[in-house]
């Protein structure tokens, strides 16, 4: 028995030892085709390219290796293939790994939807890079990927980033322009340090961007960044800026966040109380400050005489303003945002302040939202600091209410119920015989938690469509909401 005993627990480990191997020989072998090396999931039939062993100057990426399927580029893919100058990549593909293109010869590349992740440091030195199109959804570039791709002139951004991290397009010298989508809230240290040719940047919904993001750009000299909170050490030897707008959203510049600025004339801060550290801006005999009187910006400016200038004498300044709406109808607990245009578009102060005439109906916050909040009229005003103005009317109406049940329990008799609106000062009730309402007859309740009404006049046998809707009384007039939906009901 024991000896049995004994055989039977050998088999079982050799079975487990057997196991374990055939889990690693099938679930992560590295094979070779003769044009790729690659990694393959038994279990799940797919595998992981590790290296390109061609010489194809134009690589197609297979959908397929001996039956299994391409899901991932993996790490150091072309890792120094030189001759390599494109790749195609097929919708199977979902990843691309860290430094999968890194010191290759390639030139442009698509980045198809089907990737959900690219690591870091993929192009890092791609000295022949010209172009890339990112179509993946991600929501974040990660460190390093187009560091010192020095020839990179066009990158096409998806409209999905929330983040770029650190040094990604570090000493990318070659990069102009560069379309940075609205959804970015975020740019990690140096991004853009070093990009020497960069000119102008719209940065849209930024709200943080950490230091040395634009370090030695020096021929940047358009920077619109209307969300950003605070300015780090961000702009240090941007030696062409020569003017910057610090929009009303920045609490607080740091110290050197301007140093080695040499060409600097005009800043333009349009904040009152942003906080500027003593040592922000090299002072220089060109540097004019402009701010409000009485504002950080002027104490700044007398701190370490500099010339100040009363900001809402600054040119240009705004020449007109529009709204995205003329008028509107809203019901009671609606909201709505007023969005303002204001021209010329790089006019210095383009803060628009918004009021309402009655508040009671309509009121407005500081970014323009409008909020329903009694049926009547109310002209919302959007104004700027030179007193170009847009106005809005909007006509509140009451919130509807539907139809609950109807009911006839005896001949001539039919019971009308809805939902009571206590925000209402009563119902007017409409029935007829004709699903059309044409000839219907009308009928009132001034109660406003009264929820139903019976008709006894009514014809017996006959069908009756009936609706409701809730209105208030302002300035003697009532003000109707829309009608709820037709409800039918025969009459015993």
């Amino acid at each position: 028995m024991k000896k049995l005993w004994k055989g039977l627990c050998t088999a079982f480990v050799f079975m487990a030892v057997w196991i374990c191997c055939a889990t690693v020989c099938f679930a992560g072998a590295e094979l070779n085709n003769g044009t790729f090396k690659y990694e393959a999931d038994f279990y799940n039939n797919t595998c992981v390219l590790t290296k390109y062993l061609g010489k194809n100057t134009v690589v197609n990426v297979p959908e397929s290796i001996d039956g299994y399927r391409v899901v991932s580029l993996g790490s150091e893919c072309f890792l120094r293939k030189t001759n390599v100058v494109k790749v195609n990549i097929p919708s199977t593909v979902k990843s691309i790994g860290a430094r999968a293109f890194k010191e290759s010869g390639i030139r442009e590349i698509t980045i198809p939807e089907t990737v959900t992740y690219l690591s870091g440091s993929v192009f890092y030195e791609c000295d022949n890079l010209e172009k890339v199109v990112i179509k993946a959804p991600v929501t974040k570039i990660e460190m390093n990927t187009f560091n010192g791709c020095s020839n990179l002139r066009s990158v096409a951004l998806p409209n999905t980033i929330r983040e770029i991290d650190s040094y990604v397009f570090q000493n990318c010298r070659n990069l102009i322009s560069i379309n940075i989508p609205s959804s970015l809230k975020e740019l990690n240290r140096a991004v853009f340090e070093g990009c020497a040719s960069l000119v102008s940047i719209d940065l849209k919904n930024c709200e943080s961007i950490s230091s040395d993001t634009f370090s030695g750009c020096t021929n940047l000299q358009n920077v619109k960044m209307e969300k950003c909170r605070a300015i780090g050490c961000i702009f240090k030897y941007c030696t062409g800026l020569k003017e910057i707008r610090i929009p009303e959203s920045v609490q607080f510049i740091s110290g050197e966040a301007f140093k080695g600025c040499s060409s600097l004339e005009k800043v333009y801060v349009c904040n009152a109380n942003t906080e500027i550290a003593i040592n922000a801006f090299d002072v220089t005999p060109k540097l004019t400050v402009y701010g409000y009187s009485g504002s950080t910006a002027q104490d700044f400016a007398r701190r370490q005489g500099a010339r100040f200038q009363d900001i809402r004498i600054a040119e240009p300044s705004v020449t007109s303003i529009t709204l995205n709406a003329k008028s509107g109808n809203m019901k009671v607990g609606n909201v709505f945002t007023l969005k303002a245009t204001v021209k010329p578009n790089d006019a210095i102060i383009r803060k628009v302040t918004w009021t309402s005439s009655n508040s009671r109906v309509a009121s407005v916050s500081s970014s323009g939202k409008i909020t329903a909040n009694h049926p009547g009229t109310a002209v919302i005003t959007g104004m700027t600091i030179n007193g170009k103005s847009a106005k809005c009317k909007i006509n509140v109406r009451p919130q509807g209410t539907p139809i609950t049940k109807l009911q006839s329990q005896k001949k001539h008799w039919l019971n009308i119920q809805y939902r009571a609106n206590r925000k209402a000062d009563g119902y007017q009730i409409q029935y007829g015989t004709s699903s059309s309402m044409k000839g219907a007859k009308y009928a009132a309740v001034k109660n406003s938690a009264i929820r139903s009404y019976t008709r006894k006049d009514v014809k017996s046998g006959a069908t009756y469509y009936v609706r409701v809707r809730t209105f208030n009384i302002v300035n003697g007039k009532r003000i109707y909401s829309d009608w709820s939906g037709i409800k039918r009901m025969r009459v015993k």
